[in-house]
């Protein structure tokens, strides 16, 4: 059983400011980043108590990611921010997830985790797809690397996973010894 303590925070002081509780559900898009990005930095002035983040998505806008991991690496500076992955947690929400606060990165025991390459969304002439390619695997790399960076595997080990060239899905199990989470609740 998950109690309050497990999800405010694992040292069992519950004076946090529950109001300080955000949550990516849906599709990680323009509208929702912005949302995110300015709730975060918002919640960081209130105190310094943790930021408790909860992801339940399919993924989305790699650029959008970008913008809410950064914000992520700024305010976690200062702030803790306690990352806890429910339902699915996926593409773009592997690397929000793996980008909380180390030691306070959870997942319910039937969370499902998926990974696969980036996706692009680019159309147009030949020359522009040939650009948008080119700026597609700037992304892939920068999204590898933040993987990497975040769980302290080889960015060989992310390259691997993708180099199947399908859809990866795996268990909180599997997310733990990636070093995705650190907790299973």
């Amino acid at each position: 059983m998950v109690s309050k303590t497990d999800i405010d925070d694992e040292s069992g002081d519950e004076s946090g400011d529950e109001s300080k509780l955000l949550s990516i559900y849906g599709d990680i898009n323009e509208e929702m980043s912005a949302e995110i990005v300015q709730s975060l930095f918002l919640l960081a002035k209130i105190n310094n108590d943790p930021i408790q983040l909860i992801v339940s998505t399919h993924g989305g806008v790699a650029e959008e990611l970008f913008a809410i991991y950064d914000t992520m690496r700024i305010i976690r500076e200062e702030v803790p921010i306690y990352t806890l992955g429910l339902g699915k947690v996926m593409s773009s929400g592997l690397l929000i997830l793996s980008g909380g606060t180390k030691g306070h990165r959870r997942a319910g025991k039937n969370a499902r985790f998926m990974f696969h390459d980036i996706n692009s969304t680019y159309g147009g002439t030949l020359a522009e797809l040939k650009n948008s390619f080119e700026e597609t695997k700037i992304l892939q790399q920068k999204y590898l690397i933040a993987l990497a960076d975040e769980t302290g595997n080889e960015i060989g080990v992310f390259r691997k996973m993708i180099s199947k060239k399908k859809d990866i899905f795996f268990s909180p199990k599997k997310a733990l010894e990636l070093k995705i989470i650190d907790k299973i609740l």
